[in-house]
């Protein structure tokens, strides 16, 4: 998220006091990079021009503009996607209700190894309230577990047991918003009731999600 957003500010940066060929416009970063190049190899770029209403001095000036004027727009950008960041990991502290409000924008600004974390601990809060809505027997009950079994080739991922005539509404029902980020899940049979993993989902050990 970080890079991206890195990018995007030099793009538009450079887009302030560069006027690119059309073969760049809308990719203002890439032009950038060329222009990076074509000073390292002492060449004039021909992609580019500096602006009529601007004026430097040199190629290194303008590099040098465009690197600050970049971080003046992704700093206080980064420094707000971490605030969102610590405010949803403090939510998801909070309990199981928290998660359910979650909305998609605010997840989709967390970096991976961040959603990973979150619906760990969404999930296992889940199967817990389930679990406790509906005492019954050992035998009976839900429990999130790794999977390794077909296709992953070695690797572990998120599962849920799910006991025998049952499906996973009810743990999707807890969840709320976050259950559609785990994606479609695949089964397999372990004994007389199914298993449901994802397999693009890492599971997190119990400290790891301990938020």
């Amino acid at each position: 998220m970080t890079t991206s957003l890195k990018q995007k500010a030099i793009g538009l940066a450079a887009a302030q006091v560069l006027k690119f060929n059309n073969e760049y416009k809308g990719t203002w970063y890439d032009g950038y990079l060329l222009l990076l190049e074509c000073m390292q190899q002492d060449r004039e770029p021909e992609h580019c021009a500096i602006r009529d209403d601007v004026e430097f001095w040199s190629w290194h000036e303008v590099v040098q503009f465009i690197d600050k004027e970049a971080e003046n727009i992704w700093k206080p950008m980064e420094n707000e996607l971490a605030d969102t960041k610590q405010l949803i990991v403090h939510d998801a502290a909070s309990g199981l209700d928290k998660f359910c409000g979650i909305d998609v924008e605010r997840f989709g600004e967390l970096d991976k190894e961040c959603q990973t974390i979150v619906l760990n601990k969404a999930v296992v809060l889940a199967v817990d309230k389930v679990n406790r809505d509906e005492p019954e027997s050992e035998q009976t009950k839900f429990h999130v577990r790794s999977y390794s079994g077909r296709f992953m080739y070695g690797r572990t991922c998120l599962g849920i047991d799910v006991p025998p005539g049952k499906d996973l509404s009810a743990v999707a029902s807890c969840m709320g918003n976050l259950f559609k980020f785990l994606g479609t899940p695949r089964q397999d049979q372990m004994g007389k009731g199914t298993i449901y993993y994802w397999p693009n989902i890492e599971q997190c050990e119990s400290h790891d999600v301990a938020l």
